[in-house]
């Protein structure tokens, strides 16, 4: 097949900076290639990957000396560059966005088409976006996000997936753990508070490794920086992709004790790629992922949650690593797209030839 895959050219897609959303696109592409697809990235032109980049590709705006610093200003330029991509997209069979703002174009490109509805849908703009584009595709990253936002028109579901080459497994025995961590943005709805609270009363050291950044900075400073000694409570900063090994790898287990519908949730299965289990409140995708008893624990609230903290030794780390190999890998992801890809494929031809 040729595939586009819409990325956008805010920063270069390469494995050195991106994760998170752009991460699993990133490593989905690099599967996709390997499967012999010709896949095409609208990414910036200084990119590493195996994809081939449009010849016009231009640098990443966030680095544009030409581009004001102001979202405004990058905003306007994503969209002249949004209207490169539909001169091009009769080129494809298949076109994969991964940003719910290019949804009107995927009307003028009239090509087949698919959005992964990374985000969840949860927000009022997602919500709008589904109500005046009610014929374009989606998939959703978990069951959950179905129920929770019925109002897109699915085509599947398709779990994320994770290089299993970057996270290797780490076994209890090899070197005892000595402490807990948590990992993620330092959001509110994320639990850092909470986590640190776990971890003061059952008596455990917490590793965090926090995106903090300046729309952050002010809750970080109020709610979250009174409570680190950095001897029980330990700041490691943010963990870039290629420490995220060894940062997960350490603990004995990850706290997740999130506020609110967590779409996926990828660094769960990325402790658990690395043999740690996963401590989680029961919200978003949390019951997916986690298998209660076997490869961590899914909680209602603090007091269950320091429960299973004191019962985490029960949980095999070589089922945690067993369970991701079996569900949440690149190759398990990439079955997942290419059966859509190929059902929209067929379903937009059928109605071409009116059937």
């Amino acid at each position: 097949m040729k595939i586009a895959q819409i990325i956008g050219f805010y920063k270069d897609f390469s494995p050195e900076v991106v994760w998170g959303i752009t991460g699993v696109a990133y490593d989905l592409t690099e599967e996709l290639v390997k499967r012999g697809h010709e896949v095409t990235a609208f990414a910036p032109k200084n990119s590493k990957t195996s994809a081939l980049l449009p010849e016009w590709a231009p640098p990443a705006i966030l680095k544009d000396k030409r581009i004001p610093p102001d979202e405004e200003a990058r905003n306007f330029v994503g969209k002249i560059y949004s209207i490169r991509i539909i001169e091009e997209a009769k080129k494809f069979d298949i076109i994969h966005n991964h940003w719910l703002g290019t949804i009107p174009y995927l009307r003028l490109m009239q090509r087949p088409a698919i959005t992964t509805l990374h985000g969840g849908g949860f927000t009022l703009g997602d919500k709008i976006v589904a109500k005046f584009c009610p014929e374009a595709s989606y998939v959703a990253i978990a069951k959950h996000i179905i129920r929770k936002s019925p109002e897109f028109n699915y085509a599947g579901v398709v779990y994320n997936g994770i290089n299993l080459s970057k996270f290797h497994f780490s076994d209890n025995q090899d070197n005892q753990r000595d402490h807990l961590c948590w990992l993620g943005r330092a959001d509110p709805e994320k639990g850092l508070d909470i986590a640190i609270k776990i971890a003061k009363k059952s008596n455990n050291k917490l590793l965090i490794g926090a995106i903090i950044g300046p729309e952050r900075q002010e809750y970080f400073d109020k709610k979250i920086k009174p409570l680190i000694d950095n001897k029980q409570i330990i700041l490691k900063g943010e963990i870039k992709r290629e420490q995220r090994e060894v940062f997960l790898g350490s603990a004995k287990a990850l706290l997740m004790p999130i506020q609110w519908e967590e779409p996926f949730g990828l660094v769960v299965i990325e402790a658990m790629a690395c043999g740690t289990p996963v401590i989680a409140f029961r919200k978003g995708s949390m019951e997916e992922l986690i298998i209660d008893g076997k490869n961590g624990f899914v909680v209602d609230n603090e007091k269950e949650m320091i429960e299973a903290v004191k019962d985490i030794d029960k949980i095999d780390r070589k089922e945690c690593r067993r369970y991701v190999e079996e569900h949440f890998s690149v190759s398990k992801m990439a079955d997942g797209y290419e059966k859509v890809y190929q059902k929209i494929i067929t379903k937009q031809c059928n109605k071409k030839n009116g059937k």
